[in-house]
């Protein structure tokens, strides 16, 4: 809890970009898999799960 100066209560909030596409997608690939993207200049992140 961060009060300020005058007893306020300040809370740090965290929201993701309103200009930015994200895209979720959850893969059961217990058989295996080829995970593959196209190239692109911006940001791309892949989370691999064992």
């Amino acid at each position: 809890m961060l009060l300020d100066h005058q007893g306020i209560l300040r809370i740090q909030i965290i929201r993701m970009n309103s200009d930015t596409l994200y895209t979720r997608l959850i893969l059961d690939v217990k058989g295996g898999a080829t995970i593959t993207s196209k190239d692109y200049d911006g940001f791309q992140n892949i989370m691999v799960f064992r």
